[in-house]
Formats: C-alpha cells, sequence, structure tokens
C-alpha cells in the first residue's frame, strides 16, 4: 500500500482537507470571518481524497500484499471504511458546505477531520494485516 504511485497525490488531497477543515472549525467556533472560497477548497480536497480512496480501492494491484491490504479495509472493516470514512468523512462535509453553507463550516470541517482520521487508522491497519512471510 505504502508503495502506491497515488500515495503523493492521496497526501497532497488530505493535506487540503485538514487545512480547510481545520480553519474552517477554527473560523466558526472563534467567531472569525471564514476565509474566501474556503468552503471550495474542502469541497476540491474531499472530492481529489475521494478519487483517490477509489484508486487505492479499485484498481488492480500489482502485487497480492496490496491487494490483501486493499481486501483488509473493503471487507474485514467494511462497515467502518464505508459509514465513517466515505459517509460521515466525506460525503457529509460535501453536503453540509452545499447545502446548509456558513452556519455548518465548523461541524463539516470537524467531521472531515474525523474522516481522515478513520481513513488513516484502517489505511495503517490494512498495511499491518498483511502476513510478512
Amino acid at each position: 500500500f505504502w508503495q502506491s504511485p497515488l500515495l503523493l497525490p492521496h497526501l497532497l488531497a488530505q493535506a487540503v482537507v485538514a487545512g480547510a477543515g481545520a480553519l474552517m472549525m477554527y473560523a466558526n467556533f472563534t467567531g472569525s470571518d471564514v476565509p474566501e472560497n474556503l468552503d471550495t477548497w474542502l469541497s476540491a480536497g474531499l472530492i481529489l481524497h475521494l478519487l483517490m480512496i477509489m484508486g487505492e480501492i479499485a484498481v488492480p494491484h500489482t502485487n497480492r500484499d496490496s491487494a490483501l491490504a486493499a481486501a483488509h479495509i473493503t471487507t474485514k472493516r467494511r462497515s467502518i471504511f464505508w459509514w465513517l470514512a466515505m459517509g460521515v468523512g466525506i460525503v457529509m462535509p460535501l453536503g453540509l458546505v452545499a447545502l446548509v453553507g456558513d452556519a455548518a463550516y465548523g461541524l463539516a470541517g470537524v467531521l472531515a477531520l474525523g474522516g481522515l482520521y478513520v481513513y488513516e487508522h484502517l489505511w495503517v491497519e490494512a498495511g499491518q494485516s498483511v502476513a510478512l512471510s
């Protein structure tokens, strides 16, 4: 999993999500003005994050260990992956930003950061689930 050519672009997309989500939380909870276009940055980062996840999971893998790691996420940890990482961490923040707007920016930031945490936990766990010998 760690040798994927998508690793660097995925980390960059996650950095955009983390930065925009943290700034949205800060602005919302301190009463500060939300920087202009921050919702666009969060949405773009979440969409790129989603595309990178689909690339890591759905694309045929170059070796057996990568395929086993991907299968660990999508089968053994299926409910956590689909409900928390994808649903709560990507779909809900996108919906809040698009449908509710400024009032939900803080919550969208919290959910996006929580989704990143869950996905990263699953990603590390999947790499460790493959037998070493």
